[in-house]
């Protein structure tokens, strides 16, 4: 889930919520033996003046919090941000997420804010996914995707959660925290807890049977970006299910390989299933290797494919590669004429328009030439 934007509003907000039914919760609530590094003063000022309506936001159910709330808690946030240190606060943010008093949209609110502001430890999250309700932790694994930086100890918790929950839906979500723990790992070079992660995630996957254990082990081994999964990967893709197909696509999109490239694309133009394209479209553009042949591609389903699901995916993806791509940027050019239809004309030009900068700097000679050829035969 590229959530950085969409979450900075509620993310600052979280932060701040937290924070103050933790001051309130503590003053009137010491914990008998609590040591003063980890329950250290919250400082006084916004903090300390906001607690009691933080207190009452945080004890609103799902059904009781509204939009409004979330709205007055971002408000609140800034309050608490242009002018505190928020380091004492945090502290308390984190030992009272284990046990708040509802799982509800505030609480998702706040968890989000904290996750966003990376203000939580591998230990920390260790410690939510061990002692807060069930439904908190649920929140907390899908919030998996802010992470950057992993443990050993975080990762057997999350591991045991896979393996043995009486929920198929948490085992589900486990596994694909799982696997977003392998990329974070992966991403910080921390080779044997890497191998550790996708050892257990290949194994597991060659032994399933059932799509829904497939289709969870897939979307783990796709989170994680697992190079020794690529064989299973592509058997997924040949798959007689168009959920497995789907998943097993998916699941090229961190792999940098001309493989990975070759599977993406010919699913993109050859599977007969749209969702299965539209996910072949989509993840083309989360790397940048071979970026030619993604982009050859992608040009075909903008231009040519039937479906209304894929087109938008595969003009947003040029999108993406056209940042880096003078090539890519010609053909959203190009897809802004009159021989496309309306809805890929009406994506290319809003992406255009935000690339505007870069259009400019680009020789006007390289963008009529580069791709405006490049459609190809059409696509299903």
């Amino acid at each position: 889930m590229n959530p950085k934007s969409r979450t900075r509003f509620a993310g600052f907000a979280a932060v701040i919520a937290l924070t103050t039914w933790a001051v309130v919760h503590y003053a009137r609530n010491p914990e008998p033996g609590s040591s003063s590094a980890f329950h250290s003063p919250v400082p006084k000022g916004p903090c300390e003046g906001l607690a009691n309506e933080f207190a009452a936001l945080l004890r609103k159910t799902e059904e009781r919090a509204s939009e409004e709330d979330e709205t007055k808690i971002s408000q609140m946030v800034h309050a608490l941000v242009d002018g505190n240190d928020q380091i004492g606060c945090k502290t308390r943010i984190l030992s009272d997420a284990e046990k708040p008093p509802s799982c509800g949209r505030v609480y998702r609110a706040m968890m989000t804010s904290v996750f966003a502001s990376k203000a939580a430890s591998p230990r920390n999250i260790d410690r939510l996914l061990t002692f807060a309700p069930v439904d908190c932790q649920n929140i907390v694994l899908f919030l998996f995707p802010y992470l950057t930086d992993v443990d050993d100890g975080l990762a057997k918790t999350v591991q045991r959660m896979a393996l043995s929950d009486s929920s198929s839906d948490r085992r589900r979500y486990a596994w694909a925290g799982l696997g977003t723990l392998a990329g974070v790992a992966r991403e910080k070079k921390d080779l044997p807890l890497v191998q550790q992660m996708d050892n257990l995630i290949l194994n597991h996957l060659t032994s399933a049977t059932s799509e829904e254990d497939r289709v969870a082990l897939l979307e783990a081994a796709g989170n994680g970006g697992c190079e020794g999964c690529a064989k299973t990967l592509q058997h997924a893709t040949e798959d007689d299910s168009p959920a497995v197909r789907r998943v097993g696509v998916g699941a090229f999109r961190f792999l940098a390989s001309k493989l990975s490239v070759d599977i993406m694309c010919n699913a993109l133009e050859q599977d007969a299933d749209a969702s299965v394209r539209e996910q072949a479209a989509w993840s083309l553009r989360f790397q940048s290797t071979f970026a030619d042949n993604r982009i050859d591609c992608l040009i075909r389903a903008a231009a040519n494919d039937a479906s209304k699901i894929v087109r938008p995916a595969a003009v947003r993806s040029l999108g993406t590669l056209g940042k880096t791509f003078v090539r890519a940027r010609s053909a959203l050019v190009h897809l802004t004429g009159p021989q496309v239809s309306d809805d890929t004309r009406e994506i290319a030009r809003e992406i255009v328009v935000d690339l505007r900068d870069l259009l400019r700097n680009d020789d006007p000679a390289v963008l009529h030439s580069a791709s405006r050829a490049d459609a190809g035969k059409p696509t299903r």
